[in-house]
């Protein structure tokens, strides 16, 4: 790696008389009433800067950022130094009455791909990493270090700390009782013997992974920048003996039944179970358990029994044990338990005993030499494996970047005319994931693609509510309509049509040469359970086909309701279009009792065209094998077989998959209860913009979509015009689908999308009419 000294920008000890009231922890380990503690304690805490004003919209945020910012440096609150130099930075602490002293140096280090100097050890979300980039691009600064491991066994840094005689500039003691203190290495000399030491050293990111992806990207689209290309950084020798690293336990609650006796029968399979009194020093690899209000410890029978699930070299990690055997195989993680990750054995006993938790397991921490081990074969571990204590706090020095000339920046752009896009589908894309499009190719019967699909297919199970078989189409969803009905309708089909792509997917099933009916209800209805009721009371059909959300008419069909019809007869095959729906509803597919569930990935998922997904359950399963005339593409068992080995029947869209599980982490990172949420509040705030502005809903009220409104055109505009000029100005909104052109207009809030996009768009609207 390659570092070097930098004049760093502090605050100012002649502002600043108590160094405990600005300075605080890393901006993504503040909870809420953190950030409340740290603002009220001084106008000057760094919390205004890293998190900014959390009750305004994230464009406005940073913006008030900036401005904070650069009244602190106007004001001499900040001061930046006047000669280069490097900042020895310690922390002393105590866990269980031994004491520590963590020593490590503050410096920059030059930015570079990650995987060969660099090396990662946790998975990044790409909405962090956007949020953190909007912060450099705002304030033109690293506010925060990164924290990086290295090794050198020579301990040449340690050697210098400890003939540091100068007075700490900056000395405090935390809220937790760590006394930290920064002093300045000036000398030269000094400087270079430092830097010369690591020349050849690799650097591992301790914490931080979203900072340097972020400051990795501002300085990819900003390459003139010369002073983007390098990061701020704090480097600990592992060697250093203050290097201490803490287990995070798991505390588990379940938001459905949970059988305790059958899971431990599950586990005694593979564990020694031993019940005890306390949850104590665990030995190895052994885990502890709570259950019930007892504590056990787990002890694994045979290494063998891990075989095809974690790699050989990895097995004695407590940490993977527990992720890859019991919670993701026994329990079948699924996203709507909670698991909480607590620091300490204290705590977790605490909380355990406070608490309605269903589960708690206690894990050792992995040593430094795991770590080393899992990075250098290019191994991700599981969230949360590793806990640093304590943290590199944020506030101690800034890495101020010279100003971008805005004239030179080297941001992606489709074309120079491209417009944001308001309509049903495709989507906006956002530029991380246009990102992922481009990455090497990999073979699509490699290991890599396999580790990618199943990957994938694990999340997607997540989104879908699902302990069934998940698919991957490079296809449009209507590829699914026909696989559906090829798989699913042997003697008679029953389709409810409410729009005009429900009414297509009646068409494919005439195609596939099916026997089929509607249920035909006026446009911008919605379809009933008592007519689909009405219908399969005749005992005529052995399927039914809904669209979800009816794209042309903006109506939300009531699936729950139509769903509890259908369970009244199960021989009937439920098959549901979630093509505008998908990742922008809850649709709880076991629950609900929908043997095919499709979806596109240009519409809520929030990535290009030519993807498909669909869950298929083992009763659908069961129904292909008796059908014939399927064809090859889309016939569901030949999907199956392929998928028993993680991969596709026939050659995929590689990097639309790359994207998809990008996208899938921050999907399960937001929270799919909040993107829920999300989703909902747009789809009220653009209902109240129509109605404000005399305009009516064309959908039955109590029936509206939460994805995308489609407006009456009340007012008599000229939908197409209103467009020409929206495009003028870089927007699109679509006019209404066939029949009801001009008559009405649709304006899509999915996907990515948050208010401050519409309020943008409503805004340039309003200009026009």
């Amino acid at each position: 790696m390659e570092i070097k000294a930098f004049r760093g920008l502090k605050f100012n000890k002649g502002k600043i008389e108590d160094f405990s009231l600005v300075i605080t922890p890393p901006y993504d380990v503040i909870s809420d009433k953190e950030y409340s503690l740290f603002k009220s304690k001084s106008n000057y805490n760094f919390v205004n800067l890293i998190l900014g004003d959390l009750d305004k919209d994230i464009e406005l945020r940073y913006e008030n950022v900036n401005s904070l910012f650069n009244d602190w440096i106007k004001n001499r609150v900040l001061i930046k130094d006047e000669k280069e130099k490097l900042y020895a930075y310690s922390q002393a602490f105590s866990i269980e009455d031994q004491e520590y002293t963590r020593s490590g140096i503050v410096c920059l280090m030059k930015l570079e791909e990650l995987g060969n100097n660099i090396l990662p050890h946790e998975k990044t979300f790409a909405r962090v990493v956007s949020d953190r980039v909007k912060l450099i691009e705002a304030t033109s600064s690293q506010l925060e270090s990164i924290f990086c491991i290295y090794e050198d066994k020579k301990k040449v840094a340690e050697a210098v700390f400890e003939k540091l005689s100068v007075e700490p500039y900056i000395r405090f003691t935390d809220d937790t009782g760590v006394i930290h203190e920064l002093r300045e290495i000036t000398d030269m000399s000094t400087i270079k013997l430092i830097v010369n030491s690591l020349k050849d050293k690799k650097a591992i990111i301790a914490d931080g992974h979203h900072r340097y992806t972020a400051a990795l990207e501002y300085h990819n689209h900003n390459p003139g920048n010369e002073s983007a290309a390098y990061i701020l950084v704090t480097l600990v020798n592992s060697f250093n003996p203050g290097l201490v690293i803490l287990p995070t336990h798991r505390l588990i609650e379940f938001r459905d039944s949970f059988n305790s006796n059958e899971f431990l029968n599950k586990l005694k399979k593979y564990f020694d179970v031993e019940k005890t009194n306390e949850i104590t020093i665990l030995q190895g690899d052994s885990l502890g358990l709570f259950l019930d209000n007892d504590y056990f410890i787990l002890q694994l029978k045979n290494r063998s029994s891990l075989d095809n699930i974690i790699p050989e070299k990895y097995k004695q990690i407590g940490v993977n044990i527990l992720h890859k055997l019991i919670i993701e195989k026994m329990l079948s993680y699924r996203q709507d338990y909670e698991i909480r990750y607590v620091k300490g054995t204290e705590k977790a006993v605490s909380e355990l005993n406070k608490n309605s938790y269903d589960l708690g397991f206690f894990i050792n921490a992995p040593t430094i030499q795991e770590v080393f081990d899992f990075v250098n074969n290019k191994e991700i571990m599981p969230q949360k494996s590793t806990f640093f204590y304590p943290k590199v706090f944020s506030g101690l020095v800034i890495n101020k970047l010279n100003k971008t000339d805005k004239n030179k920046v080297n941001k992606p752009e489709v074309t120079k005319t491209h417009k944001k896009l308001f309509i049903p589908g495709p989507v906006e894309v956002r530029a991380e994931l246009l990102k992922e499009l481009s990455r090497p190719m990999i073979g699509h019967r490699s290991k890599e693609f396999m580790d990618l699909f199943k990957d994938t297919s694990e999340k997607l199970k997540k989104l879908f509510y699902t302990d069934s078989l998940v698919f991957i189409s490079t296809s449009s969803g209507s590829g699914l309509w026909e696989a559906a009905i090829r798989n699913c309708v042997e003697k008679k089909c029953l389709c409810c049509v409410n729009g005009a792509f429900s009414n297509k997917w009646y068409e494919v099933a005439a195609a596939c040469e099916k026997n089929a009916d509607k249920i035909d209800v006026e446009w911008g209805k919605a379809i009933k359970p008592g007519q689909v009721d009405e219908k399969l009371k005749t005992g005529e059909y052995d399927a039914v086909t809904l669209v979800h959300n009816e794209t042309s008419t903006g109506v939300e069909n009531p699936l729950y309701e139509i769903a509890d019809v259908i369970k009244k007869y199960p021989k009937v095959m439920f098959l549901v279009d979630a093509v505008s729906s998908f990742a922008g509803v809850k649709i709880e597919v076991d629950k609900l009792g929908i043997d095919v569930c499709l979806a596109s990935v240009q519409k809520a998922l929030g990535l290009p065209p030519g993807l498909s997904v669909c869950s298929v359950s083992e009763k659908a399963m069961n129904k292909s094998k008796l059908m014939k005339n399927k064809g090859y593409y889309f016939d569901f068992e030949v999907f199956l077989k392929y998928y028993n080995k993680n991969q596709t029947p026939t050659t995929p869209s590689i990097p639309h998959i790359y994207a998809l599980d990008t996208q899938l982490n921050d999907i399960l990172n937001e929270g799919l209860d909040s993107r829920f949420a999300r989703h909902k509040e747009l789809a009220g705030f653009v209902r109240k913009w129509a109605m404000d502005n005399g305009f009516e809903l064309f959908a039955e009220p109590g029936y509206e979509s939460k994805t995308v409104t489609c407006v009456k055109n009340t007012k008599g505009i000229s939908v197409a015009e209103l467009n020409n000029k929206l495009g003028e100005k870089g927007f699109m909104i679509s006019n209404g689908y066939g029949a009801l052109k001009e008559k009405t207009f649709r304006i899509a809030h999915m996907a990515d999308f948050k208010k401050g996009d519409l309020k943008e768009l409503f805004g340039v609207i309003k200009e026009m009419i």
